[in-house]
């Protein structure tokens, strides 16, 4: 298997894989840049994916949902988050 599930993994890997996608969620930067060579050992037989790893985890994968990839550079993958789609307002609102 290229990743260990969960329940397989040591303390510091599961710490670092449920406390990643809650700080990605709760701060929603506006650029993710993502570098290819993640400097971590084969897996499975295949280069480490940052984004195929932590896509495991239900909340990373829902908050990556609202980026689009825009770019690439050298090695790195760059995506910005999608606007936030505003609560429409009527026109006849003095305030929009």
């Amino acid at each position: 298997e290229r990743y260990r599930p969960p329940s397989r993994m040591t303390a510091d890997e599961k710490r670092i894989f449920d406390d990643l996608p809650l700080d990605f969620a709760r701060d929603r930067p506006s650029l993710v840049i993502v570098d290819r060579d993640a400097g971590i050992p084969v897996c499975g037989g295949q280069a480490f994916d940052y984004l195929e790893y932590f896509g495991r985890h239900s909340l990373f994968a829902a908050v990556m949902q609202d980026y689009e990839e825009i770019a690439g550079f050298d090695r790195y993958r760059i995506f910005r988050r999608q606007p936030e789609q505003a609560a429409a307002q009527p026109a006849s609102d003095p305030t929009f």
